[in-house]
């Protein structure tokens, strides 16, 4: 048996089409029976037979002419099988006298029953050869072109009869997987942790379908929300219901994605901050089908950033108070010095009596006494120096942080201001696409003061310890590929992205903090219509993300300082400043995963940052 025909009969698309034909070992069907008939009236032979081609075996569905032992078997051994050949050839099989044909004159199974002359068609379904309608005949004959064509016609009934089988068995496979990814979407959907629904496309938008954490975010069962659409409206915060309300029309009007971050009041009145998504699904056509949506609760961050605004405030408050204790220190440490001076002239003056005899012994005891007050007074002065000292470098660090990050707070709410203002004196007076880009605009640089807050927690928790990396499996080359398309740089630069699909287990918001900070590093310190690279390269025992770009590079005795806290490049755009915190994070992040991050000179110029994440899971089952 050649090894071509060995790769076909075990071939798993053909065995499965064999299998989904249910033909296997059935008993005898009188489609089949009389099919056979007519092939061996037609063409005036003793033996027709349709036979099917297992992997190990030839299973005979149909047979007339054939002897007892054969006939009640209803099966032969791959051995005894003439139209196998047929599975490799695809093409007819004739023989007109199987006494001089090379593969069946020595074949036992052919003596055994006194052909002479076989003539075999080849049943081919999807594409696969399930078997052949075969015809023998005990004489040598020569079979006619006509004959041929008469065999091929009355196998026309059973490609049918095979293909209509198959085609149910694969119908019904297929309502079987569909019935089983419903049942995990609708799984998924519950499992999440954020509320997904979709909408009517049309106002007023009826709710189609909600997942069943609406009743935990808002005390109201999801059961309740179907085919509604006031409840929503009778939810929103009424301080937030006019302008959300107003998004919502527009949004629905134009078909762009609805986002927003609102107040929502529960069952109980509680107050919830939630950040809805939204997207207007279309069929192939172009027509809208249903809005897809997902509401996130963001109380805690909100919370969060409203904390960090209070603790900001008291530390300016304190540094205040410490620049103007050391104002007093100064002064008091001016008044010891003076006070210093004055001893000092007392003691020459007293010194200047020493012709006095009579007082000699009191003038030296006097001036001993004045001696040691010098002594302390010069001891509490360097206690007062070291102090003011102290507190000199605390308004250094001060400053620093104040001017790392004052450009970055003042211009966003420079800008939200502004924007508010304007809202607030004409919002009813300007068109509703200037109201929209204004509220994008707000919200925009609102989400920046939210980054730089977030950065500012992340570097104060990473100082104490108390950040911990929660670590899943996830796909980093999606993830890479994700970062750069939300960092919508292409209008400034050209960006080339090789992120394959690498499977790692990592705190999948961190390394995706890490990729927004070395992409954004690298514009800044770019000029427009330069190339930027973003590379995911798996490693043996983790995998290695690089940046690399066609700036002026880093230079060597800043390429650690340019990872610390507060620390900005001298080349960085003028209209582009930076809290200089960014590779502070990704340093540290990547310390966080047990991995390192550096920069070097990309061949060709510019800078290449790069950053290690070692595989915990590869590591971990290859010390055990």
């Amino acid at each position: 048996m050649s090894s071509r025909l060995t790769s076909v009969l075990a071939d798993p698309g053909r065995l499965a089409a064999l299998q989904q034909s249910n033909l296997l070992d059935t008993p005898a069907e009188e489609a089949f029976d009389r099919l056979v008939r007519q092939a061996a009236h037609l063409l005036e032979v003793p033996i027709a037979l349709v036979s099917l081609i297992d992997e190990d075996r030839q299973f005979l569905k149909a047979s007339v002419g054939l002897p007892g032992p054969w006939a009640s078997a209803r099966q032969t051994p791959l051995s005894s099988s003439l139209c196998q050949q047929l599975l490799v050839t695809r093409q007819p099989l004739v023989i007109p006298d199987t006494r001089r044909h090379p593969r069946t004159r020595d074949d036992e199974f052919v003596l055994a029953l006194g052909v002479a002359a076989y003539l075999a068609i080849p049943l081919i379904v999807s594409g696969q050869v399930l078997g052949a309608l075969c015809v023998a005949d005990r004489q040598p004959r020569h079979w006619s072109a006509d004959q041929v064509a008469t065999v091929t016609e009355l196998a026309g009934p059973a490609l049918t009869q095979l293909q209509q089988r198959v085609d149910l068995a694969a119908r019904g496979e297929l309502q079987r997987r569909l019935a089983d990814v419903e049942a995990l979407h609708q799984a998924l959907l519950e499992r999440l942790p954020g509320v997904v629904y979709t909408l009517g496309p049309e106002p007023p938008n009826e709710v189609l379908s909600i997942s069943p954490q609406i009743e935990v975010l808002l005390g109201e069962p999801a059961a309740d929300w179907i085919g509604e659409s006031d409840i929503w409206k009778r939810l929103v915060h009424p301080d937030d219901a006019e302008w959300v309300t107003a998004e919502y029309e527009r949004t629905n009007q134009t078909g762009e994605p609805f986002s927003a971050e609102y107040r929502m009041r529960t069952r109980d009145g509680e107050v919830r901050w939630v950040r809805d998504e939204a997207v207007l699904v279309c069929g192939s056509d172009g027509r809208p089908l249903l809005w897809q949506g997902i509401l996130s609760d963001i109380t805690a961050t909100r919370l969060t950033a409203a904390r960090l605004a209070e603790a900001v405030d008291r530390e300016q408050e304190t540094a205040q108070q410490l620049a103007d204790a050391l104002e007093r220190e100064q002064d008091t440490a001016q008044q010891l010095a003076a006070a210093l001076e004055r001893e000092q002239a007392t003691a020459e003056q007293l010194r200047a009596v020493d012709e006095m005899k009579a007082t000699l012994a009191g003038l030296a005891e006097a001036l001993d006494r004045e001696q040691d007050t010098a002594q302390q007074l010069a001891a509490a002065l360097d206690r007062e120096r070291a102090a003011a000292e102290q507190l000199r470098a605390v308004d250094e660090m001060k400053t620093t942080f104040l001017q790392a990050v004052s450009h970055d707070l003042r211009t966003p709410l420079t800008t939200i201001l502004g924007i508010a203002v304007t809202l607030e004196r004409g919002a009813t007076g300007l068109p509703a696409d200037e109201v929209a880009d204004l509220l994008h605009r707000l919200s925009t640089n609102a989400r920046k003061l939210d980054g730089l807050l977030g950065d500012l927690l992340d570097l104060d928790r990473l100082a104490r310890g108390t950040l911990a990396p929660r670590r899943q499996v996830i796909d980093i080359g999606a993830l890479t590929r994700r970062v750069v398309q939300d960092a919508d740089i292409s209008d400034e630069h050209a960006v080339v992205v090789d992120a394959p699909t690498v499977q790692i287990a990592v705190d999948a918001p961190k390394v995706e903090r890490i990729m927004e900070n070395l992409v954004v590093n690298a514009t800044k310190h770019t000029t427009a219509g330069t190339t930027i690279w973003v590379r995911v390269q798996p490693q043996r025992d983790g995998v290695l993300l690089l940046v690399d770009d066609e700036g002026p590079g880093v230079p060597a005795q800043q390429r650690e300082q340019v990872f610390q806290p507060f620390h900005k490049g001298r080349n960085i755009a003028d209209h582009a400043p930076g809290s200089g915190i960014g590779l502070a994070l990704v340093a540290q992040f990547a310390s966080l995963h047990g991995g390192r991050a550096w920069v070097q000179d990309r061949p060709g110029g510019g800078a290449s940052f790069r950053v290690f994440l070692p595989d915990t899971q590869r590591l971990d089952a290859s010390s055990t």
